[in-house]
């Protein structure tokens, strides 16, 4: 019965963090084309305004590694993996006082 419900809570989370990846690639593509079209680009034209060179440099540049250490220090403030076998072990009482309330009930 726990292998169940671990495959069933490792589906969910799969399904939330697909969820989440295309929630954020929507914004990202969205954020991209207001600040470019903020910066005066125009896909019409022959040559871009050098606003807009600019901008398409940072944020492939500049803005992507600043976003990554903004991560990198998020990351350090991530306490889940210090904690993670207290919950596993709260966890497993509780499906083991679940089942044996199961098993009583059944009995009766």
């Amino acid at each position: 019965m726990g292998t169940n419900a671990n495959e069933n809570n490792a589906k969910a989370a799969s399904e939330k963090l697909g969820f989440a990846q295309k929630v954020g690639a929507g914004l990202g593509a969205g954020m991209l084309g207001i600040l470019l079209g903020m910066s005066g680009y125009d896909g019409m034209l022959a040559a871009q305004p050098t606003s807009a060179i600019v901008m398409i440099r940072l944020l492939f540049s500049l803005i992507p590694a600043a976003l990554y250490v903004l991560v990198y220090f998020a990351c350090h403030l991530y306490t889940l993996d210090k904690i993670k076998p207290e919950v596993q072990r709260v966890n497993a009482e509780r499906r083991a006082q679940a089942a044996a309330a199961a098993e009583k009930e059944s009995e009766n």
